[in-house]
This record gives structure tokens, sequence and C-alpha cells, in this order.
């Protein structure tokens, strides 16, 4: 045992070792503040392991790992430690697009269908344009943007571009194109469609072909293909607990692993005009396309803040802008998070990778160029320290009337926001249904088209048309900076049809969650909710949350300008069963699932490998209920309570006990294996029920000890005597209930 110990403790303080790089001694003092930063940021968040790397010019001037690569097997982060880095995949997939640009094959501006034939929507806006390939890349192809069923999963999944495809067919558009950017997943899936139609090589294969191996990026695939990544892989965690290893079969909108090294390189291509150790890599006019502000192609994008490029997040940051123009794109999956950003006027770049979830994670990127041009010019360029103080508009007067028409239910994604006018003066509830809302009151109208408070600024509201919506936009100085974004469009609340309110409250369970997808082992709530809210109809399920304006009695589209999720919600019916179809998942109504009585077993066959199989159990308050699964197959099942929420997993051929909280209805879920569909015997009995009731239905049993047996009449057989020999006449009386009073006696 002592080599091995030896062995381990040599490994260990070599990996400890490899963990940080020598800063350059122009970059100490970064060095030392992000220490200190990263640190306390760790501990907030309860992040397991970060990896940082810092560029100037040709050179990674600090890097460093914090925390563990993995905890469990005590190997820390070193600067060669890979990461999945989640949608930062986006710039390299746009990077393979433009190499097919820059050799003809691809015109940015074509019709997706030009290169995949068939893609589609099921149409909704008459007269809208064609989706263009620069579209897919900028956000602003008004597609549904989180289609995850089956994307982050934990085994290998098949590709995620032709089931999305076929999706697509059967739902609808969120906006026109060109309306408005937002962020969309389903986008960057279709560009592995143009890159295989273009190239000819599945996307994985052209982008290591095309970008990766010219790059000398060695640790980076958008396949886990490499042992480069495999033994050099931080695992992933979530809230500081280990998980499965993920895989995203959506590879150009987040599956690529890369190390910091990696990361570094391409820094330095882009930041160098397209230059790698002095070989042209990508033209001028492509880097170009890619860090255009693409944010004025949309008359929506009225965000000051929100200026993507192709493939890049944001193409300038009001943070930085005073150091020149800024590159950055943000990534994030189910257990990883990382941030790249490029200063190509000062020559520095910054990697930040973890394997958990951080959301300060791009701020640690932004400190860190802060300090780091603060030691490159040597204290001459500091980032603003002033307060923005908004130029003075006098105070005006609008007609009542002009002001009354500003009041209004405006909506945003999965919030509401609330206007209301009183004499000479608007009050302004942000997040209203959230909670948490603030309440501005007694904003004023001044001579700049605004309202605000009389006595201040700092904060102001208006409401504007464009493109057919009433906007709600806001202004606030935020320390030295004034920035604007939209609050929400107006939607004036219409009578719901009496086919939706019929769905409302009723509970709606998933169906075909396959076994292998991440969302399994994260999801809390496992059904479809539909209720009113404010007059409006809302829904809330594992596709996505939102408010609904309902077309037609099967078909109710979802509001808000910043909706990435579901565009629709649709009924659908199948041998007179009802299903809700949302972002590619199916709930089935809960009231048509089979009932489970206590002391009863249900026995079937699921029919796929994705179906969900369901009973419905009535539950008493205080009583132990347990269930139990057999299965050849390997199929499990989950309880869960009656909004759907799922309280206890149950293992292949195991047994879970639950304690209701309430009276009612709860649910039961089998699912299989993932790989075949299972067979299962589900088995439903009271666990503990002060010891009388014997066939497990919730009601006491008579019963009388004679000799060694025990005589029960059982009451879920109209109280048909059964012999039960228990051994023990002793036992068996203290486990009785003599007279049927419902107590032990």
């Amino acid at each position: 045992m002592k080599p091995n110990r030896l062995l381990l403790s040599l490994t260990s303080l070599l990996a400890v070792a490899a963990s940080a790089q020598t800063p350059d001694p122009r970059y100490t003092n970064t060095a030392a503040r992000m220490t200190a930063y990263i640190t306390n940021q760790m501990a907030a968040e309860n992040i397991v392991g970060l990896g940082i790397a810092l560029l100037e010019s040709n050179t990674t001037v600090w890097a460093r790992g914090f925390g563990w690569a993995d905890r469990e097997l005590g190997m820390p982060v070193n600067i060669g430690t890979v990461f999945h880095i989640g949608s930062v995949s986006k710039v390299f997939g746009t990077t393979a697009v433009l190499k097919l640009w820059e050799g003809g094959l691809v015109d940015l501006d074509a019709p997706v269908t030009n290169y995949i034939p068939d893609f589609a929507t099921l149409p909704r806006f008459p007269g809208a344009p064609p989706i263009t390939v620069r579209m897919l890349l900028s956000h602003q192809s008004g597609l549904p943007g989180d289609i995850l069923r089956n994307m982050f999963t934990v085994e290998p999944f098949p590709p995620f571009l032709g089931w999305l495809t076929q999706y697509l067919q059967t739902d609808y558009p969120a906006y026109p194109p060109e309306l408005v950017s937002v962020y969309c997943n389903s986008g960057f899936t279709l560009a592995e469609g143009v890159v295989r139609a273009a190239s000819g090589l599945d996307f994985p294969a052209y982008a290591r072909a095309a970008v990766f191996d010219p790059l000398g990026m060695q640790a980076s695939s958008y396949l886990f293909d490499r042992p480069s990544i495999s033994n050099a892989l931080a695992r992933a965690y979530i809230n500081g607990e280990r998980m499965p290893d993920e895989y995203i079969s959506g590879y150009a909108t987040g599956s690529m692993y890369a190390s910091l090294p990696d990361l570094i390189r391409y820094l330095r291509m882009v930041n160098g005009g397209g230059m790698l150790d002095g070989i042209r890599y990508l033209s001028t006019n492509a880097l170009a396309e890619m860090t255009a502000d693409n944010s004025k192609n949309c008359p929506l994008n009225l965000s000051s803040v929100d200026l993507c490029g192709l493939g890049w997040d944001w193409v300038h940051w009001y943070e930085l802008d005073y150091a020149g123009r800024a590159w950055i794109k943000s990534g994030g999956t189910m257990a990883y998070t990382a941030y790249i950003i490029a200063l190509p006027d000062q020559q520095l770049g910054v990697a930040v990778v973890v394997n958990s979830s951080a959301h300060s994670l791009m701020q640690t990127a932004v400190e860190t160029l802060r300090w780091a041009v603060l030691d490159k010019t040597g204290g001459a360029l500091h980032w603003p320290t002033n307060t923005y103080v908004p130029p003075y508009s006098p105070i005006t007067n609008i007609p009542q009337p002009e002001i009354d028409a500003l009041a209004g239910i405006y909506i945003t994604g999965d919030s509401l926001d609330e206007v209301a006018a009183g004499p000479g003066a608007l009050s302004w509830t942000a997040d209203m249904d959230q909670p948490e809302p603030q309440t501005h009151s007694n904003l004023i109208p001044r001579a700049n088209g605004w309202f605000s408070a009389p006595e201040s600024q700092t904060l102001e509201m208006t409401v504007t048309n464009t493109a057919g919506y009433t906007l709600l936009m806001a202004r606030r100085a935020t320390g030295a900076y004034h920035l604007t974004s939209p609050k929400g469009h107006r939607y004036t609340p219409s009578p719901i049809p009496e086919a939706w309110q019929r769905r409302v409250s009723r509970v709606y369970l998933i169906d075909n969650l396959h076994p292998h997808d991440y969302l399994r082992l994260l999801a809390s709530n496992f059904g479809l909710l539909l209720e009113v809210r404010y007059n409006i109809l809302h829904a809330a399920s594992l596709g996505g949350n939102g408010y609904l304006h309902p077309q037609d009695d099967d078909t109710a589209f979802v509001l808000g300008i910043s909706n990435r999720g579901p565009a629709a919600i649709q009924a659908v019916r199948s041998h007179d069963v009802e299903r809700l179809l949302c972002a590619g998942f199916g709930f089935t109504d809960a009231r048509q699932v089979p009932l489970l009585p206590a002391g009863g077993v249900c026995e079937g066959a699921l029919t796929g490998v994705d179906l969900w199989a369901w009973r419905r159990i009535s539950v008493r308050t205080g009583v132990d209920y347990q269930v139990r699964i057999a299965s050849s197959d390997g199929c499990s099942a989950l309880i869960c309570n009656p909004a759907a929420d799922g309280v206890a997993w149950v293992p292949p051929n195991a047994a879970a006990n639950w304690r209701a909280d309430t009276n009612g209805t709860a649910y039961v879920g089998i699912f299989g294996n993932g790989h075949t569909a299972g067979i299962y015997r589900v088995s439903l009995a009271i666990a503990s029920h002060g010891g009388h009731d014997f066939d497990g239905d919730g009601k006491a049993d008579p019963a009388l000890a004679q000799g060694g047996d025990l005589t029960v009449r059982l009451s879920g057989a109209n109280y048909t005597p059964a012999s039960i020999n228990l051994g023990d006449p002793g036992r068996a009386m203290l486990a009785a209930d003599a007279d049927g009073d419902g107590k032990a006696d």
C-alpha cells in the first residue's frame, strides 16, 4: 500500500504544480486581485472547479486552475483540464460556416431551405421573408429557441439535427424573421445542416478538419472522441453535487469540449485579425462579418446592451467600451459554464471555464480584463468610476387621455409589468406576478418623452409603438452607465375560450421524456399546469413557462418579446385521449390515467423507449404508501404529488415509501431503461397503517389469532376470511385489529 500512496501523493503534487502559471510580472496585480475575487466567488456559488487564462498579444500572461476537476479522486483543475464550454461552441460553429462562406460554398443571405430542403414550420406569419443562414447565426430567425428534449443526455445520443428538423415541421415560429433577436439554440443546430450540405461532411468531422486541426486545438471536439479530452475532462457538478457525465446532441449549439490553451489559441487568432502564428486562417472579411453589430437588423432590437454579432453574444459591452472593441461569448450547459472575451484593440483576451453552474462568471471575465487593461497601460486607462447623471429634462404636461392610453399590461418572457394611469402621472409595477414586484409611483412626463419621479431621472420609462407592437421601455442610470431596454409588449386580455377554460387547473403528465434525458435528473415538475393569472392563460411545464394567447380551441401562442422557449402549446387527440404538446414534450391528461388502488397491481409494457405509463393513486394524509416495481427490462418508477412534482424515485426491482401530505390524488410514472421497451409490474401497498391493514387498501381488517394462524377478514374483498400464518401468536395478536375499530388490539 505504501508505494501506491506515495505514487498518489506525487501525482497530486504534480497536478497541483500544473494548476498555476507564474504570472507575467506586469500582471501580478491582476493575478492577485482575481485570485481573491475567484476564491470568494467559488465559495459563494458552490463552484467545484474553475480555470482561467489571460492573453496578451501572442502570450498567455497568466493561467491558473482553482478547485477540483474530479473532487472524489482528488484531481485539481490544471491549465490543461478540458471542460464542456456550452454555447461558446456557437462561435466555433459560426467559424465553420464562415470557412465555407470564404470558399463560396455558403451564401449567408440565402434561404436555409437551399441547404436543408425539408426545413419548414407550420404557417403563422403570412408574407414573412424566408429564414436565411445569417438569421440562424444572429438569433434573428424567429424560431422557438429552446427545444431541449433529448439535447442533454447522460449517454451519447443520436444527432439532434434530424429530429429537430422533423419536429419544426409540426410547430410554429415564435416571431417573424428579423423582428427581434431572441437567443435561439435551434438556429445553430440547423446550421449543422448547412455545413453538412455545403461540405459533404457531418458537422463534427468538418469542424475538426476545418477549425480545430488548422488552429492546433488538439483538445477540442464536438464529440467525446479524443484521448486528450477523455484523459483530462473536468467532471460535472451541480450545487456542489457530483453529477453524471453529460452529452449534448445539439453539436453546434453547445456540445464542444475545449481546454484553456485551445481557447486562447482561438482568441489569439481573432485578436490577430484572422492570423495565427504568421499564417492567415480567417479572412478579414469573414472576421468583419462575424463581429459586425447585427442588432440593428430588427426593429424590436431596442436594447442599448444586446448588440450581437454572428455567433458572438455581444460585439460591444458597455463596461469595456473605454478599452475599445469587445467580443464576448457566454456558454452554459446543465453543469458547466464558460466565457471568452476578446479585446482586439488592447490585444487582450480572457477565457474562464467552470464545471458548475456559475451566475457571476461573466463578471469574473470582465473584472479580469479591467485589471489587465490597467496593468498593461500602467494605470493610464482606468474603467469609468463616475456616476452617470442623465441630462435634465423639464417636467411637462400631457393631456390626460394620452396618459390614460399608456396604461395596460406588458408581457416579456414569463413576467408581467403593469402601467396604471393617474391624474397627470403613471405608476409602473415591474414583475407584478413575481414574488418581489417593484412599484414606481408618481412618474410624471418630461419634455424628452420619458416619465420619471419628480425629483430624479435615474429611472425612466416610456411607451413607444414599433413594428405594430406597443412597447414598454425602461432607462436606468447604473454607476457610470445609462442603459436602455424593452420591458415588454402590451397585451389586452381577451376572453379565454371554453376549450382552454376546461383545461385550466387540470394536471397533464409528461409522457415522452427519455430516461437518458438530463432533465429527468434535474426537473422537479413532470407535469404541465394551465392556470389563469390576471385574466391571461399561463402555462408551466418542463418545456417552458409563459403567458398564452389562445388562437383557437387547440392552439395557444406564447406571448412576450423575449421568449426563447416554446412558441405554442397544441392540443391533440388520439384514441379519445387528449395530449398537450409543448416544445417537443407531450403531456397526457391525468384524468384519463387508470387508477391503481391500494393493494392493487398493474402490469404492462411500454411501447417505446421514450414513453411513460402513468397510474393515479388515491392517498390520505399521514398514511405511508409503498410503491414497488418489478421489471426484467430495468423499468423504474417515479412518485409524484398532485401537482406532478416528483417526490420519490423507485429504482428497478425495488420499492420506495412515501407519505402523503394531503388527501387526494397522486401519480406513479413508469419509464424504461432507454434502450428497450420494457415490461413492468407495479404494486401499491399501505406501508404503515397501525399494523391492522393487511390487504393494503387503507381500511382496517378485523382479525383474530387462532393458534399459529391469524384469521383476517379482508376489507378489500368484502371482508372475505383469509388465514395468514405469522408463526407467533403473540406477535400476531399485537398486529391484529380484533374488533375492527381501526386500532391494533
